[in-house]
């Protein structure tokens, strides 16, 4: 009897407002929990799909930046190239000029057109090659927050540019008593001549000559190897991993010639390469 009437009692209060109020108020409580968790989940997806996306858009900006900054040295590598071959080519070749024009004049006696470097074809390219190296330089600096390893290159641009503007300045002191000069158009009538021949150099003056236009050639081939160096330096380093593979480095026949890597165990080597530079600019 007992038993019946708790049975009637549990079902009596099933049945109750009270308790389908409770029932109802925990399947709300259900259904918010589950909106709760799902909003979660989806604003947790959201974000996360947002820094994905910013940190492409960051690698994509990295990428851009590189292509610019090797665009940018590469343009400045080209025209400090052009620059110092276009005045190692007038300084070298300027003594070889000298000698045969005097060797046709006296020896063979022949009357052999004047010698076509004037002191401004000297001047103009030595001009243009320090600007284009100054250029390459800044554009180094420019970017050294990005280009941090790459101020071995500043410095040994900077020494060897001021090292071989001496050298070109105790070349050009002496080889400009020895060049033609242009009468001025006003004058020929009066001096019956369109250029004015110099002065004959001796044997003393030919080999001092050729002595320094050897060393002012050996510093330019050397600036070209330090330029060709960087090239590569700004290929493996900048758009090396767009196409997935790095160029070796420069390889001399003679292993006396540096060769400018980026890697930290040359840093000593380098650090003496700079100090000798330093003592032969002193």
């Amino acid at each position: 009897m007992i038993y019946l009437l708790s049975l009637k009692s549990v079902s009596s209060l099933f049945q109750s407002p009270v308790f389908e109020a409770i029932v109802k108020m925990g399947s709300i409580m259900i259904q918010i929990v589950g909106i709760t968790i799902g909003a979660v989940i989806v604003f947790w997806q959201v974000g996360r799909n947002h820094r994905i996306n910013i940190d492409l858009q960051r690698e994509n900006y990295k990428e851009q930046l590189k292509l610019k900054i090797y665009e940018t040295l590469a343009d400045a590598i080209i025209d400090a190239q052009q620059s110092k071959a276009q005045l190692w080519t007038t300084v070298v070749t300027t003594h070889g000029k000298i000698s045969s024009y005097w060797y046709q004049k006296k020896e063979l006696h022949l009357n052999p057109s004047p010698i076509n470097v004037r002191i401004h074809t000297l001047m103009n390219a030595n001009e243009t090659f320090g600007c284009s190296m100054s250029k390459l330089i800044n554009n180094i600096e420019r970017y050294e927050a990005a280009l941090p390893k790459f101020d071995i290159f500043r410095k040994l641009f900077v020494i060897m540019s001021d090292i071989m503007r001496q050298a070109f300045i105790n070349y050009y002191t002496m080889v400009i008593g020895y060049l033609p000069t242009d009468v001025p158009p006003e004058l020929i009538d009066k001096l019956h001549a369109k250029v004015i021949e110099p002065r004959q150099p001796d044997d003393g003056v030919m080999q001092e000559l050729k002595k320094l236009s050897d060393k002012f050639g050996k510093l330019s081939s050397d600036m070209g190897a330090y330029i060709y160096d960087l090239q590569i330096a700004l290929q493996n380093h900048l758009i090396g991993s767009l196409f997935g593979r790095t160029l070796p480095p420069r390889k001399p026949a003679d292993p006396q010639y540096k060769v400018i890597e980026l890697g930290d165990d040359k840093i000593h080597e380098y650090a003496e390469l700079i100090e000798k530079l330093e003592k032969e600019r002193a």
